[in-house]
């Protein structure tokens, strides 16, 4: 059996695309290939359009079956294949997208796109039943999750030898000076942003002679850029670009949604020849306004220098975008600090999964100067960290943290559980697939309104929940103890964790799964669900444990 496989980002694009919002895709197709690879032969390909039928009719010649599997969201699926196409999907929301914002564009409603599929993976229960409440009972799609157990089983008690090798930005609580005061303070020493990280790894002399040939190439090309600013606002131009801009404004803004559709696209026509036309009048294009001029490029070789980060005490961690407003870093980072303000051997971990460190470090900074004085320490490392490293923080950390509002999956979760890590985390969305209290401090929520990130009006139109942050302190504070005091009890439930990851993500039970959905599929194709065909399908191993409540030890 021939199975092809799709993610918008690849090996090669991954250290650029971390925060994306399809960026975890990625990782949930590395996780399934070996699972296709024990089913059959695997294939990927890049671009679906026009690679995915050619491999399918190839299949069909010689008597093949063939399926084609993409993991994206469902607004970039490729529609109309030959292939029997599969979705897989993470959604951790509580209804599905409409599309009402994109009436051009089909896909944005993803209902269209699967009414067009004959079957949906999804990662949790969570996401199958919101697509169920939306498609019907009979639509087939099943819950399937990552196989993340068997390759993390090796790293439940690797300690190493407590340092965190890292090529990027780190902050250290303890390296700073935080008090209230600070806020005002414009002049704080940071970590460098990537732009200027090659200084780090250059000689100091040649390092003063590269900055001073790189400021007479900025006031040269400053000057240069002032002169031609001036010239161009004296042309003609420049005073026919303003009147353009203008009159561009005022029908966007007055008059287009005014217009019949069929006069709008007319006008939308004779626009763009009449552009044409001005630059062939005028001559070339008008120049572009003046712009700050680009600094020179940097000299070759590393762009970080390798940081070695050595960490103690009782480790929490916690891995998250700190641009994704879902991750709750502010609720963690506060409640990690009001819990062990006067504990000195607490240490949160924050790995952030983004490439610019100026999209958080300044709010980091001021949130631990409100925070002060604690004893506590809070690190944050930024960058991508390899296997081997990433490894060594499963190993060195004592507890995983997840304070998100929603989750379709959560893999690090998963990771770190698989390592016999125990969690402190909700159990809401898909975390009620595997979190439970032998396993976890389960940390309370509750429903509140919130918008699908694809809608680009930003209408409250689903639900989220809200996590109750006195129970994640109360969590914070209850499991230092328990580490501390009753070490068989921790140790018993970071077992339960590594249990209850085995059978909800080993190899074992997710290839059984996804051998039995794809018979479905190649049975019914792109047809209606059969009852018959879904209720061969094993159930989904979920925590079924009642709920505790967060209370004394």
């Amino acid at each position: 059996m021939k199975f092809i496989l799709h993610s918008g980002i690849d090996a090669a694009s991954i250290r650029g695309s971390l925060g994306k919002s399809e960026y975890s895709y990625y990782f949930v197709l590395k996780a399934f290939l070996p699972a296709f690879e024990r089913l059959g032969t695997v294939e990927l390909v890049g671009n679906p359009s026009e690679d995915v039928d050619p491999i399918y009719e190839a299949c069909a010649a010689r008597g093949e079956d063939c399926v084609f599997v993409s993991f994206s969201p469902p607004h970039l699926v490729a529609l109309g294949l030959k292939c029997p196409t599969v979705l897989v999907l993470a959604w951790e929301f509580s209804t599905l997208p409409d599309g009402n914002w994109a009436p051009d564009d089909p896909r944005q409603d993803w209902r269209y796109v699967f009414s067009r599929l004959g079957c949906v993976i999804s990662l949790s229960t969570h996401t199958a039943d919101v697509v169920k409440a939306a498609m019907g009972e009979d639509f087939p799609i099943f819950a399937v999750p990552a196989p993340i157990h068997d390759r993390i089983t090796d790293l439940a008690r690797h300690k190493g030898d407590g340092v965190i090798r890292n090529r990027g930005a780190v902050f250290d609580s303890r390296d700073y000076d935080l008090s209230p005061d600070r806020i005002l303070d414009t002049d704080i020493p940071f970590p460098p942003m990537r732009s200027t990280a090659w200084e780090t790894a250059v000689e100091a002399p040649e390092l003063e002679r590269a900055k001073m040939r790189r400021a007479a190439e900025e006031a040269d090309a400053a000057r240069r850029a002032a002169d031609e600013a001036a010239r161009y606002r004296r042309s003609f131009r420049y005073r026919l670009a303003v009147t353009k801009r203008h009159l561009l404004e005022w029908y966007r803004e007055a008059v287009r949604d005014l217009l019949p559709a069929m006069l709008v696209r007319f006008i939308g026509r004779v626009g763009s020849w009449g552009e044409a036309s001005s630059r062939r009048l005028i001559g070339r294009s008008p120049a572009a306004p003046a712009v700050p001029p680009t600094p020179a490029a940097a000299p070759s070789g590393p762009s970080w220098p390798e940081t070695e980060v050595p960490l103690g005490g009782v480790i929490y961690t916690t891995v998250l975008n700190p641009t994704d407003g879902r991750k709750n870093w502010y609720e963690i980072m506060t409640a990690f600090c009001w819990a062990f303000r006067d504990v000195e051997d607490a240490t949160l971990v924050v790995k952030m999964v983004g490439s610019d460190t100026s999209a958080y470090r300044w709010g980091i900074f001021y949130t631990m100067c409100r925070l002060a004085p604690f004893k506590c320490r809070v690190v944050t490392i930024d960058g991508f960290l390899d296997e081997a490293e990433y490894s060594r923080l499963i190993g060195l950390t004592d507890y995983y943290v997840n304070a998100s509002t929603a989750e379709g999956l959560c893999m690090p979760l998963m990771e770190f559980m698989s390592a016999g890590k125990p969690a402190i985390a909700p159990r809401h969305t898909a975390f009620a697939d595997y979190v439970d209290a032998t396993a976890a401090f389960v940390v309370a929520s509750s429903p509140q309104l919130t918008v699908w990130p694809v809608d680009p009006a930003h209408r409250y139109s689903t639900m989220c929940e809200r996590i109750h942050w006195d129970t994640l302190v109360a969590a914070f504070e209850q499991s230092y103890r328990l580490f501390k005091e009753a070490r068989p009890e921790y140790s018993r439930m970071g077992g339960n964790a590594a249990d209850a990851m085995r059978r909800y993500s080993s190899d074992e039970a997710v290839t059984a799964r996804l051998q039995a959905v794809l018979r479905r599929i190649l049975a019914d194709g792109a047809g209606p669900a059969k009852e018959t065909a879904a209720a061969s399908i094993p159930p989904l191993a979920v925590a079924t444990r009642p709920v505790q409540e967060i209370g004394a030890l």
